[in-house]
């Protein structure tokens, strides 16, 4: 039997009660997985006869698809996590590294989950399915420290989405385009997902008032307004738009 153990680094503010033990996850590939020490540690049991070497690939696009939704749902703050591949037990170990990366302002607050929520939350399978290479693409915007320069990365990559999938007949894809969206699947979202009156005096989401904003204090130059707007990119921002992406992901790829 061969067990992966990774180091998960960047998510502060949660702790686990309650006993951390196995937990069965329904993939043709790995049978259990166990979160140790807060989420610092991920420990993945593969199936009898599997063996990581002989199926890499699948094996690390379900990994990501645990780390991916531990982005989603666990609501500690994020700053710089990374998913390192440590140790490999029961094959020889010839390590290479995976990583994944993104940065956000520190706060102070810390949240308790119980283990068996915990565990429910990171391996319902509500991650997008059959699209590695769309999520490995959303993966790396996150590897870029700057988090303004992240989070319009995730912006544009959510508007041109929106556009191909609803508005392809037209000539390009609009900001317009992402609150039209987003008021008609306000539900999925709840209260992560707010509307503001912008200086035009019109009703746009969070996420494309803040794209205005940060274009706005770019085209004036003003680099205090820059970095407030940066201050202002936190970790439920960045939690949301990976959210929008993966729901934008679902629908285009057919998963239920």
């Amino acid at each position: 039997m061969t067990i992966l153990r990774y180091k998960l680094n960047g998510l502060s503010g949660v702790v686990i009660n309650g006993e951390a033990g196995y937990v069965d996850i329904d993939n043709p590939y790995i049978s259990q997985i166990r979160l140790e020490d807060d989420f610092k540690i991920l420990e993945v049991v593969l199936k009898e006869n599997i063996l990581y070497f002989d199926n890499q690939e699948q094996i690390d696009n379900a990994v990501y698809g645990i780390f991916f939704n531990i982005l989603l749902e666990i609501q500690g703050h994020i700053e710089c996590p990374e998913i390192v591949r440590t140790k490999i037990i029961g094959e020889n170990d010839k390590l290479v590294d995976n990583k994944i990366y993104i940065k956000n302002s520190p706060v102070d607050a810390r949240i308790s989950l119980h283990a068996d929520a915990v565990y429910e939350s990171i391996v319902r399978d509500n991650f997008v399915k059959n699209a590695e290479v769309e999520l490995q693409l959303v993966l790396a915007m996150l590897q870029n420290k700057n988090e303004i320069v992240t989070f319009l990365s995730l912006y544009d990559y959510i508007k041109e989405k929106i556009w191909r999938l609803y508005y392809s007949s037209e000539n390009e894809s609009t900001q317009k385009k992402v609150t039209t969206y987003l008021q008609n699947h306000q539900a999925d979202y709840g209260e992560d997902l707010t509307f503001v009156v912008d200086n035009r005096r019109k009703t746009v989401d969070w996420l494309t008032y803040l794209r205005n904003e940060i274009s706005h204090a770019t085209i004036k130059n003003n680099v205090e307004e820059y970095k407030t707007l940066g201050e202002k990119i936190n970790s439920g921002t960045i939690r949301l738009a990976l959210k929008i992406i993966n729901n934008l992901l679902m629908e285009e790829y057919g998963n239920d």
